[in-house]
């Protein structure tokens, strides 16, 4: 399969250490690597490596919004994986000074508020890059699932009062752009359904989360595999592998 981007780096901190900052391969059909993309903490990485001008091209340009495209970046990462795999590199191809008034760290230290309302731009970004790779409703749902388990229940778990608040931000957003196509009325009931019964599950131990994460994996794996039982058991062994990966590189 053709790879759109290596993706490896490093970051020059302000004392002069070099401090490495990688993320794991995505690859594998288009909506697991979707799914994937969605799962592990959103980073920037991949834009260090090196990128096909083809499957830059077809991803079209970063979309700007009133807040410097904050979270942008990561729906255009979204929308390179339509386009082929992110494969880790060894060795950094990149060095970025990281400092306390660039454009990163100025952002993290603004109000919550301003947080809050960038993050309703990720959900309609997200939205907008997985959907179109959905060929079912049932595929449409487990994403639509998935990005409000990632944008606003994972985020608002210290904090469930406000959940519901701002999920009705996200919601406003895509009206407010046009974009309710990606969210039909009809389809809110189940996944804000969901959405109540995931804010107690964050509550859980990690064990818990992980039976959560491997559930919902095992559920992927038969729509994108739904006449070939062996093909799912590798997909969910894959799974489990780069869990375990993940855990010794710091974390699920």
């Amino acid at each position: 399969m053709r790879r759109p981007a290596t993706n490896s780096g490093a970051l020059l901190a302000s004392d002069g250490r070099l401090v490495p900052d990688t993320v794991p391969s995505i690859e594998g059909d288009p909506l697991d690597r979707m799914v994937q993309f969605i799962e592990h903490p959103l980073s920037a990485v991949p834009l260090r490596g090196l990128i096909r001008r083809e499957a830059i091209r077809k991803a079209g340009s970063i979309r700007p919004d009133e807040f410097r495209a904050a979270h942008q970046v990561y729906v255009w990462l979204a929308k390179l994986l339509h386009w082929g795999n992110f494969k880790r590199v060894a060795k950094p191809l990149y060095y970025k000074l990281d400092h306390p008034r660039n454009f990163s760290n100025e952002f993290l230290s603004s109000s919550d508020d301003r947080k809050r309302a960038a993050m309703t731009t990720l959900f309609r970004g997200l939205l907008e890059a997985t959907i179109p790779l959905c060929r079912t409703l049932e595929e449409r749902q487990f994403f639509q699932h998935a990005i409000v388990d990632r944008v606003v229940a994972w985020p608002t778990r210290n904090a469930p009062s406000s959940a519901g608040k701002f999920m009705d931000q996200c919601l406003e957003r895509l009206r407010f752009e046009g974009n309710t196509q990606l969210f039909r009325e009809e389809e809110l009931p189940p996944v804000l359904q969901e959405f109540k019964l995931r804010q107690n599950e964050i509550k859980l131990s990690r064990m818990q989360r992980m039976i959560y994460r491997i559930r919902r994996r095992a559920r992927m794996g038969r729509l994108i595999y739904p006449r070939s039982h062996e093909r799912r058991i590798l997909y969910q062994i894959r799974h489990l592998a780069g869990l375990k990966l993940g855990r010794l590189l710091g974390g699920v």
